[in-house]
């Protein structure tokens, strides 16, 4: 009855004089947005399986502009299928956009992504609880390429206080109803696609962020046409999303950081460390594994436990990405699996000591060496899984 109290105080006070809502992140910030869906598919109002997604995005403001701020984002999308413990990276993108101050975005023709954009948007001025309003959106579906311009309903439906921090409520929903084949785009496209999206939105009143939301999410491709007959998919996602904001790492930070872990490692640990623009990499020789096995060595401990050490202690809310390489030696597809195979072994290892649910896992095979595979040194060095520590 307290909170119901206090919240109900709150939200008197602001009937009578309202909030502005905006986006402002600051100059050279990063934030971090992790949006995680649980997943059900269906074929035919058949269930078939459940699976989880994740988008990670970076945003990083490296432009204020009179009405807003200049994006550069990296989108990264991950899949975890039942049974495994970690995300696997499948792809990633990258753009460079603007966001007006009213969550208005402005994407050049050449990117993708962000494929949800103007939302949340907001109206000027100061807006009291209990406002409604309306505005555009997008919904992109990637493969095949479809923009679907939504209209959005928006509901201010409170403001909370935890500690100092006001917290404004802000619901809203839309719609999907789009006729694709009307459009004659070819048979990859469906031939309609219905849609409802609900989210509840937590926006930091006094920065201009948002801090988390809730969604839920329905959508059903339809197949076919009048003389084949029809056939659906549709999807159905519950969708938490967290967004945090990172200050800037420069070179010298990340030296230094690189420095302080060399320190604390252990002589025997097997361990190095060494720096690329995603942050600090903790790189691990073929030791860990036998030839041609996945399957960690008894002896791979010291250097698994060096990590998790590190990790815990210097870095328990950064993204672990965990990636495995192989020299060039055998097929590239043999490569590939191999290296994705001990890319998931380590990062299933790490996930069980440390707890930590913001990792994934991917293998490369033979690209990225980092040494001659002309040699059988170089071709040792190229044998390797990569710990990733993500800084920027």
């Amino acid at each position: 009855m307290k909170n119901i109290a206090v919240i109900f105080a709150i939200c008197w006070s602001s009937l009578l004089h309202g909030y502005t809502l905006s986006w402002d992140i600051p100059q050279g910030k990063r934030l971090e947005v992790v949006k995680t869906a649980d997943v059900e598919y269906y074929q035919d109002s058949r269930f078939i399986k459940r699976y989880q997604e994740r988008n990670i995005v970076d945003l990083t403001c490296y432009e204020k502009t009179t009405n807003g701020g200049r994006f550069k984002g990296a989108f990264s999308t991950f899949k975890r299928q039942e049974g495994l413990s970690v995300f696997s990276l499948e792809e990633r993108f990258y753009s460079d956009f603007h966001i007006a101050r009213n969550g208005e975005f402005t994407v050049p023709k050449q990117y993708v992504m962000p494929n949800v954009r103007h939302m949340p948007s907001f109206p000027d001025g100061d807006v009291p609880v209990g406002s409604k309003w309306e505005a555009r959106g997008e919904d992109i579906i990637l493969r095949p390429f479809i923009n679907m311009q939504v209209g959005v309903d928006y509901f201010f439906a409170g403001v909370t206080k935890e500690d100092t921090t006001n917290i404004g409520i802000i619901n809203y929903t839309y719609v999907i109803d789009k006729d694709v084949a009307a459009k004659r785009l070819g048979p990859a496209y469906p031939a309609k696609l219905y849609g409802i999206d609900y989210t509840a939105q937590r926006w930091d009143l006094d920065r201009n962020i948002p801090i988390d939301a809730n969604e839920q999410y329905r959508l059903l491709i339809v197949q076919g046409d009048n003389r084949r007959g029809y056939n659906s998919e549709e999807y159905r996602f519950n969708i938490y999303s967290t967004y945090r904001i990172y200050d800037p790492v420069n070179d010298t930070t990340k030296m230094d950081d690189r420095a302080a872990v060399e320190k604390s490692l252990p002589k025997n640990s097997g361990v190095t460390v060494d720096t690329n623009e995603r942050g600090l990499v903790l790189r691990m020789g073929e030791l860990l594994f036998d030839f041609d096995s996945d399957k960690l060595r008894p002896d791979s401990k010291n250097a698994l436990d060096a990590i998790m050490k590190v990790i815990s202690e210097r870095y328990p809310d950064r993204e672990i990405i965990v990636e495995g390489y192989t020299d060039n030696v055998g097929s590239s597809s043999y490569n590939k699996t191999l290296s994705e195979s001990r890319a998931k072994t380590v990062a299933q290892a790490l996930k069980k000591e440390l707890g930590t649910d913001k990792m994934s896992f991917r293998g490369y095979g033979k690209d990225s060496p980092i040494a001659d595979n002309a040699t059988a040194e170089g071709r040792q060095k190229n044998r390797r899984v990569d710990v990733i520590i993500k800084l920027n």
